[in-house]
């Protein structure tokens, strides 16, 4: 095959059909990350006490001992609810942020790649003969 027919062709599938699997490829990470937190579902059940403990009433008639008993309990629940979601939520935050920051990274080294490696290997055959 001839050289300049190869390089303009790889060119041209470098920076058009390759480029747009990477930015499909990015968008896919992310999508796993937002369901894999569960990121709706955890904001949903935000305020949802923890798997769902809660303490009900017991008896009749009024007693504030046991109202009060019960609010501490569903109250206590609930936070502890809340500090794990938002503990979960967090370090999805943290992956999502991440993946953004590797993704623009690796798009660098792509889009540099084409000038990238002949530029190395002038450097490496410099090298060898210096």
């Amino acid at each position: 095959m001839d050289i300049p027919i190869f390089l303009s062709t790889y060119i041209l599938w470098h920076y058009s059909v390759a480029l747009a699997d990477f930015f499909r490829i990015w968008s896919n990470f992310f999508w796993f990350n937002w369901h894999f937190f569960s990121v709706p579902l955890l904001t949903r059940t935000l305020f949802v006490p923890w798997k769902r403990l809660s303490e009900t009433k017991k008896t009749s008639g009024l007693r504030p001992d046991e109202f009060l008993g019960n609010l501490a309990v569903n109250v206590s629940m609930r936070l502890v609810g809340l500090f794990a979601r938002l503990f979960l939520l967090a370090v999805g935050a943290v992956f999502f942020i991440a993946t953004a920051v590797l993704g623009v990274i690796l798009l660098v080294v792509w889009v540099s790649m084409p000038l990238l490696i002949p530029l190395l290997c002038v450097f490496g055959t410099r090298l060898i003969f210096s």
